[in-house]
């Protein structure tokens, strides 16, 4: 492959993860507010509060899988890259700042913070649930 269609490859993973990431953001928002509801209604059952633990999990999990795809694919994408014969040079800075010392491996738990990221979301959903926060 050349420089150019690496790099369209690149661009249409992006453009798809983008879209993935939306999804899941509105997903998490949408967890929010359900919590939200639950908490305020004071009546939640143990249902209800399972169904939305779980489902929480599973947008900290579905992020976490967007968000290692995405560090994946452009780890690879620089290593693609810096692997072109004949280089043109417009993509070295690009290189520099993605590329790893071999072949990228996906992984899931990837860059602490964006993982921290992840976790938080995940709490801000599932802890009010749980968490008797009255004052009586």
């Amino acid at each position: 492959m050349n420089e150019y269609e690496i790099w369209s490859t690149y661009q249409l993973a992006m453009v798809s993860r983008a879209i993935f990431t939306l999804f899941v953001f509105f997903a998490g928002w949408f967890a929010a507010r359900v919590t939200l509801n639950l908490v305020n209604s004071g009546n939640a059952n143990m249902f209800t509060k399972l169904v939305t633990t779980v489902f929480g999990l599973l947008i900290v999990y579905f992020g976490l899988i967007q968000q290692a795809f995405t560090t994946w694919s452009t780890e690879a994408t620089a290593y693609a890259l810096s692997q072109v014969d004949e280089p043109s040079g417009r993509f070295d800075s690009f290189i520099a700042f993605f590329a790893s010392d071999g072949e990228p491996s996906y992984s899931l738990i990837g860059d602490p913070f964006t993982t921290l990221f992840w976790v938080i979301l995940g709490l801000y959903i599932i802890l009010p649930l749980w968490v008797n926060n009255s004052s009586d």
